[in-house]
């Protein structure tokens, strides 16, 4: 039986049960108040007033949560999991007004173990210490928790990145500050490696490509391949110097995709590529930054190859794969689109659903999605929309120019 339930029934009832004349009271109002009736010797039981170890069914516990105002059992046990959230996310937030990192740390670090709670509550911690402009607390509480890249799965990672990430976007942030976080492991690890802000390649972003700092020996690519695209999105056509065949085949598969794009990029010769060397990586995350450089440049190269294997790869996907999906999904229709046909762009673009796609890609793709629904539909609208993103993300590739002649 749920003590904490017994606990409010007694406080209900207004006196301790401990006897039988207490469970024959309380039968009587129980059913007084829910209609519902409980002999006294089920209530011996619940309470423990004879020794008879039985299960409680949950028909009995519906109704002595009934009994305290709640719906169902299951009622009260969401209202007690969001009390003891409540309980201690008010814990958290007097940690973070005393401002103590070995206070904060330790407090996240006890409640560690509850998953949710604990990821949430870097989150808030992380949102909490910027906005209030305390970045050395922030730092500090940062090296007490000692975070690392094998306490986390990956898709806790892209929630850490993501939900962090977006504060630097919708936060004015000095230079100063920001390339004080860039000499933390965690936030290059975690988030400025993960947010890739595609919004901000001029902005804020632009302090963590053009460092010099490298928290692992894979960001000299992942910088210089970033550096490329800045290039691009400015319009500057560059040739890149890195040298596509000393990749090192252990790199992420999204960094992988992400190198052997960026030759559309730069307007350098492909066909010395061996995709094949790499094919142990195909996956979605692989051909993720393939796809989107085919979407950017409308340089089609590897189209056809990306198309095939990516398509075989979708029969099994994953919800959380759908930002991949609707990167795919736009791809194609640009292809379709670009190829002169009418029909097929619109029902790849009807597949498409923007608040599937991540937060560092949603306004850049938006750009593409809203610009070819105005040249497929004469979506005035979606003129407007593509347009205001335009001047909002402020790359001189994506003028008015470009759209009304793309």
């Amino acid at each position: 039986m749920d003590l904490r339930l017994n606990k409010l029934v007694e406080s209900r009832f207004g006196r301790e049960v401990n006897s039988r004349g207490d469970c024959e009271l309380l039968s009587v109002q129980i059913e007084l108040e829910t209609g519902h009736l409980l002999s006294y010797n089920t209530l011996r039981r619940v309470f423990g007033v004879v020794n008879q170890k039985v299960k409680t069914r949950i028909s009995t516990l519906d109704i002595l949560a009934q009994y305290v105002s709640f719906k169902s059992y299951l009622h009260f046990e969401n209202g007690v999991k969001y009390s003891n959230k409540r309980n201690l996310t008010t814990q958290l937030y007097e940690k973070l007004s005393n401002g103590n990192p070995n206070e904060i740390s330790n407090f996240l670090i006890k409640e560690s173990s509850n998953r949710e709670f604990y990821i949430e509550s870097i989150i808030t911690t992380i949102h909490f210490l910027f906005n209030n402009k305390d970045v050395s607390t922030l730092l500090h509480t940062i090296d007490y928790l000692d975070l690392n890249q094998k306490g986390f799965s990956y898709y806790e990672k892209l929630y850490l990145g993501n939900s962090i990430g977006i504060l630097f976007r919708t936060t004015k942030s000095s230079k100063t500050k920001i390339r004080e976080l860039l000499k933390s492991t965690f936030f290059n690890d975690f988030i400025f490696e993960i947010f890739v802000d595609y919004s901000s390649i001029n902005g804020f972003y632009a302090e963590f490509i053009c460092s010099s700092y490298l928290a692992n020996s894979s960001q000299k690519y992942f910088k210089e391949s970033l550096r490329i695209l800045r290039n691009y999105l400015n319009g500057v056509d560059l040739p890149h110097k890195i040298d596509l065949n000393d990749i090192d085949n252990e790199l992420h598969p999204i960094l992988l995709g992400r190198l052997l794009s960026i030759g559309v990029y730069s307007n350098v010769e492909n066909d010395k590529i061996d995709w094949s060397v790499y094919q142990r990586h195909y996956s979605l995350p692989f051909f993720y930054e393939p796809i989107i450089a085919t979407i950017l440049t409308s340089t089609f190269i590897y189209y056809l190859y990306i198309e095939n294997e990516v398509t075989k790869i979708l029969g099994t996907l994953q919800h959380e794969d759908l930002n991949y999906y609707t990167a795919f999904m736009l791809m194609k229709s640009v292809y379709n689109f670009k190829q002169g046909k009418r029909i097929e762009p619109l029902r790849f673009l009807k597949n498409i659903d923007l608040d599937q796609l991540n937060l560092s890609y949603k306004e850049l793709l938006s750009l593409f999605y809203y610009l070819l629904d105005y040249k497929i539909n004469a979506n005035q609208l979606s003129k407007f929309r593509a347009q205001e993103l335009s001047k909002k993300l402020g790359y001189s590739r994506y003028d008015f120019t470009f759209i009304e002649n793309y």
